[in-house]
């Protein structure tokens, strides 16, 4: 969850790993998950790949919100 809310501002793979404390590629693997799940969106932009979290992602994101205010 660390990894989705963190693209939930929209981020390359190398700003998502600086975020999450990780490495770039061990970042790229999750977001590749996160991918597979439909839960982010990635845009190839040159020579980097932007990512956002798309409807289901946000809907996922929301959804936690509300149980830790509960």
């Amino acid at each position: 969850m660390i990894l989705l809310s963190a693209v939930a501002d929209g981020a390359t793979t190398g700003e998502l790993a600086r975020r999450a404390g990780t490495t770039a590629p061990n970042a790229g693997r999750q977001i590749t998950a996160l991918r597979d799940a439909s839960l982010v969106t990635s845009q190839r932009h040159r020579n980097t790949t932007v990512h956002t979290v798309n409807q289901l992602g946000h809907a996922l994101l929301r959804g936690r919100d509300q149980l830790i205010s509960a």
